[in-house]
C-alpha cells in the first residue's frame, strides 16, 4: 500500500534528517552551557 511518492517521501526523509541534526546540536550546546543559550535558562527569577 503506497501512501506517498517518492518525492513525497524524500522531503520527509531529509526533514527528519534534519530535525535529527537540530536536536543533536541543541543538545551539544546544553552539554557545554553554550552563551547563546543562557538567556532561556532562568537564573534566580522568579515566574
Amino acid at each position: 500500500m503506497i501512501i506517498c511518492g517518492p518525492k513525497c517521501s524524500l522531503c520527509g526523509i531529509i526533514v527528519s534528517i534534519w530535525g535529527m541534526i537540530q536536536l543533536a546540536a541543541m543538545g551539544i550546546f546544553y552539554f557545554v552551557n553554550s552563551v547563546a543559550l543562557l538567556e532561556d535558562i532562568p537564573l534566580g527569577e522568579k515566574i
